[in-house]
C-alpha cells in the first residue's frame, strides 16, 4: 500500500519525520479503526485498549501485544513481525493516546478523522 501522506519536510525539527513512518504506521493513521478504553475487559485496565476494525483486538500498550477477540495473537504480529515490532493495532492505540507523535509534515486530511476520539490522551493525564 502506498499512500502519500507527506506535505513537507522540515529537517530542522527534532520531532518525528515522515521518513520515520513505515507501512504499519501509515495504516494505523489512515485506516478506520476505533480505539476504546472504557468497555468490556479493557475497562479500568491500565494500558489496555480495544481496537475495532472488521474484528476486535485487545491491545496491551505496556507489553506491545495484540490479541483477537477469540484470544489468538494478531495474525500480523504472529506471522510477519519480529521482536520489538508492533502491528497496526498497537500503533493505532499509541497514536490515539499520544504515546506516538504524528510527524508534523503528515497531511492531516489523510488521517482518519476519528483518531483519538474515544480515549484519554497521555497529555490529558499529566
Amino acid at each position: 500500500m502506498t499512500l502519500d501522506i507527506a506535505t513537507r519536510n522540515d529537517s530542522a525539527s527534532t520531532e518525528p519525520t515522515i521518513s520515520d513512518l513505515n507501512e504499519r504506521d501509515i495504516r494505523a493513521l489512515t485506516e478506520y479503526m476505533s480505539v476504546l478504553e472504557d468497555i468490556g475487559q479493557v475497562r479500568g485496565a491500565d494500558g489496555m485498549y480495544l481496537v475495532v476494525t472488521q474484528r476486535e483486538y485487545t491491545v496491551d500498550l505496556v507489553e506491545g501485544t495484540c490479541q483477537q477477540k477469540n484470544g489468538d495473537i494478531c495474525p500480523d504480529q504472529k506471522y510477519n513481525l519480529g521482536l520489538n515490532e508492533e502491528c497496526k493495532h498497537v500503533k493505532r492505540a499509541r497514536y490515539a493516546t499520544g504515546q506516538l507523535s504524528i510527524p508534523a509534515e503528515v497531511d492531516e486530511s489523510a488521517i482518519d478523522p476519528q483518531l483519538g476520539d474515544h480515549v484519554t490522551h497521555v497529555a490529558d493525564e499529566e
